[in-house]
């Protein structure tokens, strides 16, 4: 009886928690146009946006390369509600991010190290369609 009864009860909290409304409903999966503008810390030069685009999906929602051909590698990603934020280091830099998701828009912020100067980048996307 004690076995039916566990049974019972795990099977109720599964079925909650897989029923219950996902908290990052506000990532849409897709192809993302992302404009970049780059501050680096102590310096008056004027850094063009830049726009590029990234196909995100729900087990990488981080708009950055991060793989063998880009030289670097993501050390830690951490998804809290429609906030993901990560930590990298790559061949020549090191440092942090996070993105928070709004539907069919995206805002968020980088900080990277490179040797001597400091780098922030601000981050806003729009949802443009699926990836192809």
């Amino acid at each position: 009886m004690q076995v039916v009864i566990i049974s019972l009860i795990c099977s109720g909290l599964l079925l909650c928690a897989c029923s219950s409304k996902s908290s990052d409903d506000n990532f849409k999966e897709g192809k993302w146009s992302i404009t970049t503008k780059t501050e680096i810390e102590g310096s008056t030069a004027l850094i063009p946006a830049r726009t590029s685009e990234h196909c995100l999906s729900a087990e990488d929602r981080i708009p950055m390369r991060h793989d063998s051909q880009s030289g670097c590698t993501l050390l830690k990603q951490r998804v809290e509600g429609d906030t993901v934020s990560w930590q990298y280091e790559c061949a020549v830099s090191k440092g942090e991010g996070n993105v928070t998701f709004s539907g069919e828009s995206l805002s968020g912020k980088m900080h990277m190290q490179m040797n001597a100067l400091s780098i922030t980048s601000t981050m806003t996307g729009e949802y443009i369609g699926p990836c192809e």
